[in-house]
């Protein structure tokens, strides 16, 4: 069984797509992206799925993005042996529920918990 860190309660397999930036179309003068983003193939880490509903999220979490859905917790050692994880990646299924949902926000744990990642997502591509 794999080591995954104590803090993630309940973990379940995640997969994740990459946003390939080379391989999608720009503009010229924008620099925004004129073409669907082109995404890799998933990789899949094991997290904590924590769903946020908009009421709670303004009323009792501290540090969030307004505009997130929710967030993952995982082993950040993990998520760098896959390669990282960065903003506009697609998270595409959160268990066995096929999701498109998208990164917005990445904050790694210092201190006594510094082994862990946060990754707030949102159903909107970030622009």
């Amino acid at each position: 069984m794999k080591r995954v860190a104590s803090q993630i309660i309940s973990p379940v397999p995640v997969q994740i797509r990459r946003k390939l930036d080379a391989q999608t179309q720009w503009g010229e003068l924008d620099k925004e992206a004129v073409s669907e983003p082109v995404y890799s193939s998933p990789i899949t880490i094991l997290a904590q799925v924590k769903w946020l509903d908009k009421e709670r999220l303004r009323a009792e979490l501290y540090g969030l993005n307004p505009e997130a859905r929710g967030y993952l917790v995982a082993d950040r050692m993990e998520v760098k042996r896959k390669g990282g994880i960065k903003i506009g990646d697609l998270i595409s299924k959160i268990g066995d529920e096929a999701v498109r949902l998208y990164v917005i926000d990445i904050t790694e744990s210092i201190g006594a918990n510094d082994s862990i990642v946060r990754i707030s997502f949102a159903d909107r591509r970030p622009s």
